[in-house]
This record gives C-alpha cells, sequence and structure tokens, in this order.
C-alpha cells in the first residue's frame, strides 16, 4: 500500500466566482485555521444577501462544494452561496464531543465544542459585507 500526500484542491473556474485562502485565527482553538472561501460571481454585482454553505474537511471537499453549491443554484433549488471550507487537519479530535472515550478521539484533547465554537462565534472575519451575508 502506499500513501498519497494530500494535494492542493483544484480551485473551481473563475468564470464561476472568486476563490481566497487565508488564515484565521482562533481564540477557541488557539491556533490558526486555513480557509478557503468561494463567492460567487454576480456577489460584487448585487447588495442582496447570500447564504454561507460551511464545511469541515475543506482540504478535500472545497472544489465538491462549490461544484454542488453552483450546481443546485443553476437549477433553482438553492439561491446562490458563499462557500467557506474550514481545513481540519486532526478531524477526530475537532469534530470529537468531550467525555468520548480516547479510542473515538486521536487523544485525551477533545475539542468538538471548541471548534463549534469557533465555527459559530468566531467566524466574523468571512462575514464580509455584513449586508450581504445571511
Amino acid at each position: 500500500m502506499s500513501w498519497r500526500w494530500p494535494r492542493e484542491p483544484k480551485r473551481p473556474p473563475s468564470s464561476w466566482g472568486t476563490t481566497f485562502k487565508g488564515k484565521i485565527h482562533s481564540a477557541s482553538l488557539g491556533e490558526d485555521r486555513t480557509v478557503d472561501l468561494f463567492l460567487p460571481a454576480s456577489f460584487d454585482e448585487t447588495t442582496r444577501k447570500f447564504p454561507i454553505i460551511f464545511l469541515t474537511d475543506g482540504e478535500h471537499y472545497f472544489e465538491r462544494a462549490v461544484t454542488a453549491a453552483r450546481e443546485l443554484a443553476a437549477s433553482g433549488h438553492i439561491p446562490e452561496c458563499i462557500v467557506a471550507a474550514v481545513l481540519t487537519p486532526e478531524r477526530r479530535r475537532d469534530l470529537t464531543p468531550p467525555g468520548m472515550s480516547k479510542i473515538q478521539s486521536d487523544g485525551p484533547d477533545q475539542r468538538g465544542d471548541r471548534f463549534m465554537r469557533f465555527l459559530v462565534e468566531e467566524r466574523h472575519p468571512l462575514r464580509l459585507r455584513r449586508r450581504q451575508v445571511a
């Protein structure tokens, strides 16, 4: 069995919109997190509000999530969306709630509650223009 190192995610075509990659410091987690962000092409052309789709494991699913959101919007099933993908390098530790056994996590530092606080309370740098984020 051979190991493949994670590759840089592909970027959606620029005609779909704009993608950004940046870091956000999380006080809850005590570290920086990398975030991939997609803004639909119409974002700068309107003042309407856009819902945000947040996803974990952004290093694996960003391109797929942007493609799915775009296709669903194009077919009228959902409005155009902003996609924010948080990279989750230690997913079991980040997604395991406190109190779970060490077997179910990557060690004693289960911090699902802190990761959720980061997503819910500390995402303000992703708010872009408040009037356009639903």
